[in-house]
């Protein structure tokens, strides 16, 4: 699993597999959860909502504690 950040110029996750958008024309909180949906070809929020801001970079989110 890749723990940084991946510019979706470079690559897009898997279809609907929820990763951490980052989106930096959003006004407070530019970091997202979000899933690419290959079918439509369009980002979603988690909410299902289409992602009308631009998404630059994407990552996987951190595996659970082991505790």
């Amino acid at each position: 699993m890749n723990d940084s950040w991946i510019p979706v110029a470079r690559e897009l996750p898997d279809d609907d597999i929820v990763v951490i958008a980052h989106c930096p024309s959003m006004s407070g909180e530019p970091v997202w959860p979000a899933f690419y949906d290959g079918e439509s070809s369009i980002w979603r929020w988690i909410d299902g909502g289409a992602c009308i801001a631009k998404i630059t970079h994407w990552q996987h989110f951190p595996a659970p504690p082991n505790e």
